[in-house]
């Protein structure tokens, strides 16, 4: 009976590591084709170059990727509280602190039709707080990239 407990939670330990840890970076092309072949659950680790930044709002602000084949967009989605913790930090304006820099971020990923002509699939992943935020790096413009 014992060995059985100690293997079962072994096996569940395993399966939610393998599941929720995963610490290879996607780029945002790949977060659509996996969603495209079955929609993801877990935590997923995405880099990605900023292209642009949306900060009109204070309830959000998105961080856009270059722009995905077939009017796909992937952004992450910054909360209130996330933008106040950068605040603390001394990061007043997003948009000059993220335009062109390579970025990581970890969280669960969300899909939403964008109505518009013609429609477009937002893949977004929302930051609540700055435990999501991995990396951020200048991109070498003299090596293209």
């Amino acid at each position: 009976m014992l060995f059985t407990l100690v293997a079962l939670g072994t096996i569940v330990s395993a399966v939610e590591r393998s599941a929720g840890e995963s610490r290879v970076p996607l780029s945002p092309a790949e977060v659509v084709a996996k969603f495209h072949s079955a929609p993801l659950k877990d935590v997923v680790l995405v880099r990605f170059r900023v292209r642009d930044v949306a900060d009109g709002n204070p309830d959000w602000t998105y961080l856009y990727a270059d722009e995905l084949p077939g009017r796909n967009l992937f952004a992450v989605e910054f909360s209130r509280a996330a933008k106040a913790a950068l605040r603390q930090r001394g990061v007043s304006d997003l948009a000059k602190h993220f335009r062109g820099k390579e970025v990581e971020f970890a969280g669960p990923i969300k899909v939403t039709m964008l109505w518009c002509f013609p429609a477009c699939e937002l893949y977004t992943l929302r930051v609540e707080n700055l435990e999501q935020f991995s990396a951020i790096r200048e991109i070498d413009r003299a090596g293209g990239d």
